[in-house]
């Protein structure tokens, strides 16, 4: 049961990353289009909805993988998840006030160390085992 629980929050937290990052980009270049916009700022909003779009699929496929249960998107998950949590506290200068950013990624590399693949096969089986099924 804590397995699936683990999974699934494993998997939701892949997709919620993927969906974050994706819901940015597109409203950062909703917001660079707009006429309302400070002409200063819009390189600057294109700019980061560019890499938000173009890096939010690196959480996408993961997700898509630990669905399906394969051994590979959970390393992936695990690397791109480990490098953001490092590469963002490099970033703040491992300053305690914005440490929640890479909080997050954090957590999701525990969740990847706390659900490995080999207990996704667990899952799959059985709760009882055939033979000790009545038959009515």
């Amino acid at each position: 049961m804590q397995n699936r629980i683990l999974f699934r929050l494993l998997l939701l937290g892949q997709f919620l990353l993927f969906l974050i990052l994706f819901v940015v980009g597109l409203y950062l270049f909703a917001m660079s289009i707009s006429n309302k916009t400070d002409p200063d700022a819009v390189g600057g909003m294109q700019r980061s909805s560019a890499i938000c779009l173009l890096i939010s699929p690196l959480w996408l496929i993961p997700a898509i993988g630990i669905r399906r249960k394969a051994p590979w998107a959970w390393w992936l998950g695990f690397v791109v998840n480990l490098a953001g949590c490092l590469f963002l506290s490099w970033a703040f200068n491992f300053d305690p006030s914005a440490m929640i950013f890479p909080a997050v990624f954090l957590v999701l590399t525990i969740l990847h160390l706390s659900s490995r693949p080999t207990t996704w096969r667990v899952m799959d089986l059985p709760k009882y085992p055939s033979f000790a099924k009545k038959s009515v």
